[in-house]
Order: structure tokens, then sequence, then C-alpha cells
């Protein structure tokens, strides 16, 4: 049974004593049940992430003093983040830790998931084909790069793209939030995400 919830789906939680198995398709872990509970993708620049269903992942990162930021989120709104700093520069606050969202954050969450949802669809991909951006083209390290990835059922979606290829103006705002609500995390105090409402 399905229960509505953020993202329109709440996960299923596997039985703790069933032991998983490869199935045909090694990026899939499967109860012997053959109940999906983890689900593998593989991104560009930020290695292979796993997703729970109704998960949406979001990710950035950068060159020359910038700070990666992770953000998961479940479909009770729950989460985690991470704050990566490679850097010798002054702002080196990492870490990582749980959120909780409220309820406006949830609200734009459930949007900016729809959005993720529909940019990452195979037969209408962002960027579009024709635009001469390629996002499968790994050229030289670009200043910044960034991902969003939704998991939905047996089904994983994901855009992603760097400095070059831009961002598609309905993951601004999640990718905006993203960045400062890590920061605020990493920093002990919470700001409000004020740029794009």
């Amino acid at each position: 049974m399905v229960v509505s919830g953020i993202f329109g789906i709440q996960p299923v939680v596997a039985d703790p004593e069933a032991t998983g198995s490869l199935d045909a398709n090694p990026a899939q872990l499967v109860t012997p049940a053959g109940i999906n509970r983890i689900l593998e993708q593989k991104t560009l620049m930020f290695g292979v992430i796993a997703l729970e269903d109704g998960e949406l992942v979001a990710l950035d990162g950068g060159i020359h003093r910038a700070a990666g930021h992770t953000a998961r989120v479940l479909p009770d709104g729950s989460g985690r983040w991470e704050r990566r700093v490679d850097t010798m520069g002054s702002d080196r606050r990492s870490g990582s830790g749980t959120l909780t969202l409220d309820a406006r954050e949830r609200k734009r969450m459930n949007l900016w998931a729809d959005a993720a949802w529909k940019l990452g669809d195979p037969a209408n991909p962002w960027p579009p084909l024709d635009s001469g951006a390629n996002p499968t083209v790994v050229r030289s390290p670009p200043p910044s790069v960034w991902a969003v990835l939704i998991r939905r059922g047996d089904v994983i979606r994901i855009v992603q793209g760097d400095t070059w290829i831009g961002k598609p103006d309905e993951l601004v705002p999640l990718l905006d939030w993203l960045r400062e609500r890590v920061d605020a995390a990493a920093g002990g105090e919470r700001i409000v995400p004020s740029r794009s409402e």
C-alpha cells in the first residue's frame, strides 16, 4: 500500500532480518521477496549515489575554495546534510548532521522534487540534446558542479550540470536552499533562504 506524503509516496520499510541479494541489475539491491530497498545511480562528478524510495538528493561542489554541500531528504521530511571542504581557505566549516524540514520547506521541496522529476525525464532531458550542452561529456574540471537525484519506486531520475552547462531555472531555488541550509547547519545557526522564494 502506498501512502501519500512528501514527494507523493512513503518509503517501504524492508524486513531488517531480510538478506539482500544482487538481481540481474547489479545496481539494484533487493530482498528475497523482490522488494527494492536501495537503488544506486552513477553521477558524473559525485560517484555512485544510493537512494531510498522517495528520497531526493541534492549535491554541489567545486574548486577554488568552494565548499561541497549535500542534502538528502526522505518522504517524511527528515533528512541529513553534509558540508565538505577541501581547501586551505578561511571558511573550513565542515561536518554532517540531521535536518527536519518545516512546513514551508516541505511544500517547496515537493515542488522542487516534481521539477527535478520532470527535468530528469529521459524522453525530454535537460539540457535539451539540441542545445549543444552535453552533461555526459566530462571536460576539464569546472569551477562548480551540481546534481539532483530523485527516486520514485524503481526509477531514479537525475539532473546534473556544471558551470558551463548552467542550471535549469526550476532548480536554482533548490540549489540556493541547499547551499544556504547546509552552510547554516555547519555554522550552528539556521538561516532562512531569502534569494529564491
